[in-house]
């Protein structure tokens, strides 16, 4: 996650200047309905010759982000109402530069898109894909599955399809990943097992 840095200065007849300290990294995390800004230095690729795409995916969306020169840096600037149309979800992204026919990428990682609560319109469900089918496939194994949760699909197949140990071997498997996912974000020791 970045955090932009703000500093406030009075001007003439007493009017509040902000000036804000671009981040020269990219971001980790971004809220959708949010400016999203950051700048690229590369020495070898200047912006004054080169330019720099951002290319953010993740299973059902795609972001195209195009960064404009600011001398021979790179700037990147979404504005808002470009960025809440993008949907929540960690997305991969490559950077790549481009100048007549070559091109290379410079970069790659995973941001995450989060939420922005002001534009929800009900409640907001943050489980994970890999949580939410856990919960999915308890829910089918107690007999308490709403239709929803019948119906998410594994492999092409819907839950309700799955026999009991495949629910349980698909379980073992997303209960995994969760565990993986919550470590990665600091929120369990690595103490903590996997267990059925």
């Amino acid at each position: 996650m970045w955090v932009a840095f703000f500093s406030f200065k009075t001007i003439h007849g007493g009017i509040m200047a902000v000036s804000i300290t671009v981040p020269t990294i990219e971001p980790t995390e971004v809220v959708a309905g949010d400016t999203w800004t950051w700048k690229k230095s590369l020495d070898t690729f200047p912006a004054d010759e080169w330019t720099l795409v951002y290319h953010l995916v993740k299973d059902d969306h795609r972001i195209e982000i195009t960064a404009s020169a600011e001398g021979t840096d790179h700037l990147v600037e979404e504005v808002p109402t470009d960025t809440a149309e993008h949907t929540a979800g960690v997305y991969k992204y490559q950077a790549r530069v481009t100048k007549n026919a070559e091109s290379y990428i410079v970069e790659t990682g995973t941001i995450e898109v989060r939420p922005n609560f002001a534009a929800q319109t009900m409640g907001y469900d943050d489980r994970s894909n890999a949580k939410k089918i856990v919960d999915a496939i308890d829910a089918v194994l107690v007999n308490k599955a709403s239709q929803d949760q019948q119906s998410i699909s594994i492999g092409g197949r819907a839950l309700s399809r799955f026999s009991w140990s495949e629910l349980v071997e698909a379980r073992k498997e997303f209960h995994r990943i969760y565990i993986a996912e919550e470590r990665k974000a600091g929120r369990l020791s690595k103490a903590v097992g996997v267990s059925l």
